[in-house]
């Protein structure tokens, strides 16, 4: 089953695959997150407003990425795009060597070796920002570091919808363009 926050993630993207709003009190009120999260009672991870709303206390920057895929298959299909997302880090990765000018076979090697390492190997098909993030960051340096130039601006603007945590990010890479 999900863990931590990542049924309160498929939660907002059920919310919005079906209702098309980020009010969740008939996502957890009516207990839909349980197509995914096997308990009785899960914490909801949201905010009260003064009009009784609930929102997610997370953003939904990353529910929206998932959207497509948990539309057409549910949490499996959320799955599918976050490996999707996996493929997208380790091309970032291959363009940040290349901009750098290793050598395809030495860029192979890199990417292979990152590739299989327990945190992308095991997070890579997980409802979490960590590999999204990974993903716009490795192509916001690679145009930075001389690739593709609409990669630095395109990840600083989406990397703070994934988390605020990721706005230092998207000051460093708007920092590093200047």
């Amino acid at each position: 089953p999900p863990t931590t926050d990542e049924p309160h993630y498929l939660t907002v993207a059920e919310s919005l695959a079906w209702d098309g709003d980020l009010r969740l009190a008939r996502e957890y009120g009516g207990g839909l997150y349980r197509k995914f999260y096997p308990a009785d009672r899960i914490d909801p991870h949201v905010v009260i407003t003064p009009a009784g709303e609930m929102y997610a206390q997370h953003t939904a920057g990353l529910p929206l990425l998932w959207l497509p895929g948990y539309a057409l298959g549910g949490r499996w299909g959320a799955a599918a795009v976050a490996a999707g997302w996996s493929v997208l880090l380790l091309a970032g990765l291959l363009a940040v060597c290349r901009a750098r000018g290793v050598g395809e076979r030495d860029a192979l090697r890199v990417g292979g070796a990152l590739g299989t390492t327990a945190p992308l190997l095991f997070a890579s098909a997980t409802v979490f920002t960590e590999v999204p993030a990974a993903a716009l960051l490795a192509w916001g340096l690679a145009g930075v570091l001389g690739g593709p130039l609409w990669t630095g601006p395109l990840a600083g603007a989406l990397l703070p919808w994934l988390h605020p945590r990721y706005a230092l990010l998207s000051l460093g890479l708007a920092a590093a363009r200047i």
